[in-house]
């Protein structure tokens, strides 16, 4: 898939979508590293749908994303409880806009959370591709059928789409993070990411404040949605966007 001219892929918060809920801060031990070495990992979740990457030793990841024409090659690394990842110049987050090139962290936990299966190896053989066996589609599907459709040359099939949110359950469910924002820190941080994003799952009940946003990352204490949405409102004023560069001045970024 292609987007703006750049490849589309996911970066750092690419198994989250704008304006979602996260759960949980837990620690992980400091092998954390050696359970994720030599890992097919299978993800799904709302913001992309399917995923699949292979985490290689040496710090090597292969990544095969919905729609994409190639196995995007990449390093990961962690760092104590987070896991990180960098990709080329040209990558480019569909979801949150960011471009790739710089390493971006985030929580194993948060990594986790939409991993559905992992396998020990290269089980679909992506460290040895440049182009994937087939266009891998954004809806669910397990690693056994990825597994048996590249042995055989044939796409799995595929369930019917789900059916999708109406334009007033959206606008419900955007105002619902509104009303709910200060009722825990989970909620702090769901209505940040829809003040930054100004938008949750399509509607836009809210206008832009950043200001808003990073009052709310402060008060639940998340350094790491801060750290990322200062390099992503960096991008957004490097990029020409008037509100991005007034925000960065108001604040003092």
């Amino acid at each position: 898939m292609y987007f703006g001219g750049l490849l589309v892929i996911t970066v750092s918060m690419r198994r989250l979508f704008a304006g979602l809920l996260l759960f949980g801060l837990s620690s992980f031990p400091a092998l954390a590293q050696s359970s994720l070495v030599n890992k097919t990992q299978l993800f799904f979740g709302p913001g992309h749908g399917t995923q699949v990457e292979y985490l290689a030793k040496g710090g090597t990841s292969y990544l095969w994303y919905p729609g994409n024409r190639v196995i995007l090659r990449g390093d990961w690394k962690t760092e104590g409880n987070r896991i990180c990842f960098r990709y080329g110049a040209n990558t480019y987050n569909p979801v949150t806009g960011q471009r790739g090139a710089t390493w971006s962290c985030q929580l194993l936990s948060e990594h986790r959370r939409f991993m559905t299966e992992s396998r020990t190896g290269d089980v679909l053989g992506l460290a040895g591709r440049d182009k994937p066996p087939f266009t891998l589609d954004s809806r669910q599907v397990t690693l056994a059928a990825l597994i048996t459709a590249v042995e055989t040359g044939r796409k799995p099939e595929m369930p019917p789409p789900g059916k999708a949110i109406t334009n007033a359950e959206a606008d419900a469910l955007c105002k619902a993070v509104v009303a709910n924002a200060d009722r825990s820190r989970a909620d702090q941080v769901a209505a940040a990411h829809l003040y930054f994003h100004g938008m949750h799952m399509g509607s836009r009940c809210v206008r832009h404040d950043y200001a808003k946003s990073f009052a709310l990352l402060d008060a639940a204490g998340d350094t790491i949605w801060r750290a990322n949405f200062i390099r992503l409102l960096r991008e957004r004023a490097r990029g020409g966007m008037p509100d991005a560069q007034t925000a960065l001045r108001r604040l003092g970024l």
